[in-house]
């Protein structure tokens, strides 16, 4: 038999365990497979655990999607109320003053103005959550701020059952001469 060398001895040592150089054998026996014997083995010290993170998870997510829907309605809503802001704006921005177009100057008739922004946030399709309409109008612009409340489902559990949007629309007259 030849003689093996010391890297050899080594690598076939390693994949042998420790047992290869004369050291003691690991122990295999019950002492060393917990839970085999004992029924309540190494689980004993988490019996229940996941039953309470089936119980509590699954509420907690219900939670976080009831809150993500109020929400988004709260987002949904503010929308419409910018829409009807706008449109209101644009609308009461249309009334230019003719007397000053005429002589080239380009500015609004204020009281005409409110009027149109007003009757615009009336004959508008979304106007189902808009409580109140504040209408500022100058001859430079035109700013309608509308006032709305979201109704809130799962947070209205715990606190108020709606919240209050307001949003501001803003518009100026813009005429541009054709060459």
């Amino acid at each position: 038999m030849t003689a093996m060398r010391p890297e050899d001895h080594r690598r076939r040592a390693y994949h042998r365990g420790p047992a290869a150089h004369g050291g003691p054998a690991p122990h295999r026996g019950p002492a060393n497979r917990r839970g085999l014997d004992d029924p309540a083995g190494c689980w004993a010290e988490d019996r229940g655990s996941v039953t309470a993170w089936l119980m509590v998870v699954p509420v907690l997510l219900l939670l976080l999607g009831g809150v993500s829907l109020d929400l988004w309605s709260a987002a949904s809503v503010r929308a419409r109320l910018a829409a009807v802001a706008d449109d209101a704006a644009v609308a009461g921005a249309t009334a230019l003053d003719d007397g000053a177009l005429r002589s080239g100057e380009v500015r609004l008739d204020p009281s005409v103005a409110r009027q149109r922004a007003l009757r615009a946030v009336d004959a508008h399709h979304d106007r189902t959550r808009v409580d109140t309409v504040v209408v500022d109008a100058t001859e430079a612009s035109i700013g309608v701020t509308v006032t709305g409340n979201a109704d809130l489902h799962l947070l209205g559990m715990v606190g108020s059952d709606h919240i209050e949007l307001q949003v501001t629309g803003h518009a100026a007259p813009d005429v541009r001469r054709r060459p």
